[in-house]
Parts: C-alpha cells; structure tokens; sequence
C-alpha cells in the first residue's frame, strides 16, 4: 500500500521532481568550469556613392567617381576557455552539496509519507476493532436482555433487569453507529493517502472474546522486539546515537552549513582575479570590394589571448556580500544546533511513549485476566441469586471495555514503534514490512 501512495501522494511527487531538478542544477554549475564555443554569422548589404578623388597621388582606379553594391559576410568562431575562476569552482562544489541536500529531502519525504500512511492504517484497524468488540459486547447484551425478559416472564425478577439491560442495548446501539462513521472517515483518509477507493486494511483476526477467551498471547511483544532492528528497545542512548548519525534533519543542517561555508569563500573569491583564454577565427567575404579596393576580397584573421581581469574597486560591494555571508553562515550553524535540539526531544518524547504503551500491555494484560475472572464471578453470583442483573451488566461493561483498550494499546505500541524509528531518522520500509508480518502472522 505504501507503494501505490508512492505513486499518488503529491507531497511525495514533488520532492522526488526536486530531487530529479536538483540532479540537472549540479550538471549546470559543472558547466561553469567548461570552455564555451560559439559562432556568429553576419551579413551585411552597402550601397557606394564614390565621387572621386582629385589628389595627385590617389590611385588611378580612384579618381574616377563610382557606384555600386557592396556584399560581406562574416563568420567568426569564439572559444573562452576559463583557466582561473575560483567563484565558480566553489560554485561547483556548493551544487554538488544541494544535490545531496535535495537527496535527503526525498529521502525525508518518503519517511514522511510512510509514518501518514502507517498512522491511517493503523487508526483504520484500531477503530475496526472497536466496532468488532462493541459488536460481540452488544450481542453479549441482548443474550443477557433476553434472559432478564424470561425471568420477568416467569415472575423470578423485576422489571428493573429489563430496563437496564435495554438502555446498554441501546447504549452499545449507538456506540456502533458512532463507531461506524469514524471508521468511514479513517477509510476515507486512508484512501486519499494511498490513492484506492476502498483500501483494506489487514490486521490481527481477533480471537472469539468470551467469558472463557481473554486475549492474553504474549507473541506480540517478542516480535514488536524484533522490529527495532539491531537496537535494543530499552536503551535510549542508541536510539539518541543513531539519529546523531542517520537523522535527515541533522545531516540536512549540516549539509547546509557546508554550503554557507563555501559561500562566505565564494564572496571572498570576488576579490580574485579570473583568468581566462579567448581565441577566436573570423572569415570575412566582401563581393564587389570595398570603397578602398574594390575587388573581390576573402580574409581569415585569428587571434589567441590571455584575459586577466583584476577587481581593484566595487563600491565596496565585494566585502558586503562576504559580510552578509559570514551572518548566514553563523546562522546555518545555530540551525544544526537546534535540529540536534529537535530531534533528540523527539527521540526522548517517542522512547517513552513507545516504553509506556509496552508498560500499558502488560498491565491491561493482567487487567484482561482480572476482569474475566470478575465477570465470570458475577455470573455465577447472578445465577444462585447473590448478584443482580445490573452487576452483571457491569462486570461485561469492564471486560470488554478492557480488551478495547488492550487491542489498541497493541495497535499504539506498532505505531510508537514507527515512530521511533521516524525520530531516529531509519524509517524506511523494511521496518514497516517486518510491522505487516507481525499483524498477520500473530493474534494480539
């Protein structure tokens, strides 16, 4: 599924288009260092009214007054060659750095999308959950509805019973209906993300909730293990270790700061002189001459030089732009502190949650075992007349109320666990390929 968002998701689409743009931005700058040839063609069309010349010493085809058309053409080949252009070597590199910067960024972007796609996966399961637990507590209360309208029948209860268990009928009538609205929202999400209409969703096959059948598998933790690739779980100083190295935000700052580096060199530079060598060949075709010597006349001219070229003043202009780069620079530095700031907040902030929601499973686990063993206790009681109906209603209302809650603390602790890897900056989709595996190959 997070392929097809790959091909859908605008957000996604773009960076990778920056990227593609990025890649052709770096071929341009690496042309700067290149020589350029050109060619120029000129034609020319001259009418000559010649009056004459009466010196004596004037050649004698110019003593006589003429006129006529005069044809040129002209082609002329152009090589610059730069041999010494130091802003645009330091360009070069600086193009080199975006290219990478605008890697990471895709990079980033696919994380990104792969957290969005996984969280309205995930919200879709958890509320498909919540309807299937509310579904089997409603049919738990019809059973006991129709036991309370029997014994009413027969004058072994009161009308009480009854009415109780009709309002939590109805109570869990109208939880499903709320239920079912937000998960066609959660769908509708999905579905915008991933670019289907009617994206499912696989996840844990619930088991058969009964008073005999807690969900007690203890499988899950052990493989939610196994998702933390080669890091242990418990121990944030290697989470902080590896977003301090992988992390795209850290390595995007310092990237940046590489960059206003070569940018406080590169305004340097314009203090440099640029030395470059121009060679150039021209042919020129004059039909019918010129007014100097009119005949027929071809010429070839080629030139070669060495430019040097010196700045001695700008107004100052040189020494403002190294001074406003030398202020980014500072400030691009300041920006990696406060992405390692970020980011190890995020880490710490996703550490705990994802200890939290492991300390939450095995404490509803227990919660889970103590609510059957209440409800299983209150039936009894019911059934020999020391507990009434409304107990019972009750004790149904705890169990199922806590295995809602035990599922989605499952459905938290794989989302927690994307996230951490998120923060870390090592979400990639092998972590959410080894997440599909633990959702179906374990019942939670």
């Amino acid at each position: 599924m997070i392929e097809q968002a790959k091909n859908y998701d605008a957000n996604y689409l773009a960076s990778k288009t920056l990227f593609e743009a990025n890649t052709a931005k770096a071929e341009q700058a690496h042309a700067l260092l290149q020589p350029t040839v050109g060619l120029s063609l000129q034609t020319s069309h001259s009418y000559i009214d010649y009056i004459g010349s009466t010196s004596l010493t004037a050649n004698a085809s110019l003593a006589n007054p003429f006129h006529r058309w005069s044809k040129a053409n002209q082609a002329s080949l152009n090589l610059v060659h730069p041999l010494y252009r130091r802003a645009n070597e330091l360009q070069f590199k600086q193009s080199q750095l975006q290219f990478q910067l605008a890697h990471k960024q895709w990079i980033n972007a696919e994380q990104d999308l792969i957290a969005r796609v996984s969280q309205a996966y995930l919200d879709v399961l958890t509320t498909s959950a919540s309807i299937e637990f509310v579904d089997k507590q409603k049919a738990s209360i019809q059973a006991q509805l129709d036991s309370a309208k029997r014994n009413f029948a027969i004058g072994n209860a009161t009308i009480t019973d009854t009415r109780e268990a009709q309002a939590r009928y109805d109570l869990s009538q109208a939880q499903l209906i709320a239920l079912n609205n937000e998960l066609s929202a959660k769908i509708v999400n999905l579905s915008l993300l991933v670019g289907l209409p009617n994206p499912s969703p696989i996840g844990w096959v619930l088991n058969q909730v009964t008073a005999n059948n807690a969900l007690t598998d203890s499988k899950l933790i052990g493989s939610l293990t196994d998702v933390d690739v080669a890091l242990n779980g418990n121990n944030l100083v290697d989470w902080l270790n590896v977003a301090e190295s992988q992390h795209l935000a850290i390595t995007s700052a310092k990237l940046n700061y590489e960059i206003a580096q070569l940018e406080v060199q590169r305004a340097q530079a314009g203090h440099l002189p640029t030395v470059d060598i121009l060679a150039n060949l021209t042919q020129i075709q004059n039909s019918n001459g010129t007014s100097a010597l009119p005949l027929n006349t071809t010429s070839k001219i080629a030139s070669a030089s060495i430019n040097v070229n010196l700045p001695l003043y700008a107004g100052k202009s040189i020494q403002n732009k190294v001074d406003e780069a030398v202020k980014l620079e500072q400030k691009s530095f300041l920006d990696l502190e406060i992405a390692r700031r970020q980011v190890q907040q995020a880490v710490k902030v996703t550490h705990l949650t994802y200890q939290s929601n492991l300390a939450q499973i095995n404490a509803l686990k227990t919660a889970i075992n103590s609510s059957l063993l209440s409800l299983q206790a209150t039936e009894l009681g019911y059934q020999v007349g020391v507990r009434i109906n409304l107990d019972v209603l009750n004790a149904q209302s705890q169990y199922f109320q806590t295995a809602r809650d035990l599922i989605k603390a499952h459905y938290d602790l794989v989302n927690s666990s994307i996230k951490l890897h998120q923060a870390s900056g090592i979400l990639t989709t092998t972590e959410i390929n080894r997440v599909s595996h633990v959702l179906t190959s374990h019942k939670p």
